[in-house]
C-alpha cells in the first residue's frame, strides 16, 4: 500500500470538499453528498443518498464486517454556517497541505 499516495488522495478530497458551498440557508447538502457518492462508487463501496426536502441531502455507506467485531458508525453533517470574513473562533478550520488545525472546541488540535 503506497501511504504517500493516499495521504496525497486524501487531502486533495479534503480540499475539494472543503471548497463546496453547503452554507445553511439554504444548505444544498445534496452538492456535498454527490460528491461523497462519486468517491464510494470509484472504490465499490455501497452507498445511498436521501434528499428528504429538495437540496438537503445526505448519505449512507456501508462498509460490512464478517461480524467479528463491534461495528463503527462515523456520522457527521454537510451544512456548514456563514461565516464573517476575517473573524476566527469557534468551530475554524485552518490549514495547508502541510498541517490542519482545527480550532473546534473538542476536537484534536495539532
Amino acid at each position: 500500500m503506497d501511504w504517500d499516495q493516499l495521504l496525497k488522495e486524501a487531502i486533495q478530497h479534503l480540499q475539494d470538499y472543503l471548497r463546496i458551498e453547503t452554507v445553511n440557508p439554504p444548505g444544498n447538502e445534496i452538492r456535498g453528498a454527490t460528491f461523497f457518492k462519486r468517491i464510494f462508487e470509484k472504490d465499490s463501496i455501497p452507498s445511498q443518498i436521501f434528499e428528504p426536502s429538495a437540496g438537503r441531502g445526505n448519505i449512507l455507506a456501508t462498509l460490512r464486517g464478517n461480524g467479528s467485531k463491534k461495528p463503527v458508525l462515523l456520522l457527521s453533517h454537510m451544512d456548514v454556517v456563514p461565516v464573517e470574513k476575517g473573524t476566527v473562533g469557534s468551530g475554524t478550520l485552518l490549514g495547508d497541505n502541510q498541517r490542519w488545525i482545527s480550532l473546534w472546541p473538542g476536537c484534536p488540535r495539532q
